[in-house]
């Protein structure tokens, strides 16, 4: 599922700019912006629609529950760990840390490329 989600996110990094330069060429940024939340409205209302909240609603058990009720005593690690538990644990610092790389890394590369492009003798397309 995470892989999905993360080819949908590469996806539309390369599919939205390509959208956005033909409504910004086509419309002014007050319509092109509302044709793209018009769009997300579209997509997400419906995508929503089949999320199920509880695996019991279609007759399932929750990812990596046991067959049968477990006993006290059984091993910790089958049952998982609370937030508690998790956040003293080294793997989700690590984590964590990755996540926050991330997001620095890419949110400063989205605020500073136009500057950069500009700086470069780049000059914006003006719409027609």
């Amino acid at each position: 599922m995470t892989g999905i989600v993360l080819a949908g996110t590469g996806c539309g990094t390369i599919l939205m700019p390509v959208l956005a330069r033909f409504l910004l060429s086509a419309y002014d940024w007050r319509i092109s912006f509302f044709i793209f939340g018009l769009i997300a409205f579209i997509v997400v209302i419906p995508a929503a629609l089949f999320l199920k909240r509880d695996p019991a609603k279609i007759g399932q058990q929750p990812y990596g529950m046991p067959k049968q009720p477990q006993k006290e005593g059984d091993d910790a690690a089958e049952a998982g760990l609370t937030f508690r538990q998790a956040i003293r644990t080294g793997r989700f610092w690590i984590i964590l840390a990755f996540y926050l790389c991330f997001g620095y890394f890419v949110q400063s590369i989205m605020v500073h490329i136009v500057p950069h492009a500009r700086a470069l003798g780049l000059m914006p397309v003006v719409p027609r």
